[in-house]
């Protein structure tokens, strides 16, 4: 399938985040990126200890942003990224407009 520039866009990434302080996060990330965040129930595989695993969906080029805002309150704090191939749902929002993928 040929990428169009509109495709490259709305490039949407994934982030897994485990915290020890995920409240913070979760409070820093909402309101500094006014994004709407999910929280997972976790717990560790070695440890069995029970943790926040906040999850949330932003675009390509709010990455270095959503970084920095972490690493602000727990630089130790677990982050992945991926690619998010397709979304369904309404609420996101690109700019002014909401996105609905699907």
């Amino acid at each position: 399938m040929k990428k169009t520039i509109q495709d490259c866009l709305y490039i949407l990434l994934g982030s897994l985040i485990i915290s020890n302080s995920s409240e913070v996060v979760l409070d820093v990330l909402t309101n500094r990126l006014s994004r709407g965040i999910t929280v997972l129930e976790g717990r560790g595989g070695y440890t069995g200890d029970n943790k926040d695993v906040l999850y949330i969906v932003i675009n390509k080029r709010e990455i270095v942003r959503l970084k920095n805002l972490i690493y602000e309150v727990d630089a130790n704090a677990y982050v992945t990224v991926h690619h998010v191939q397709e979304m369904m749902g309404t609420g996101y929002k690109v700019g002014k407009k909401h996105l609905n993928v699907g």
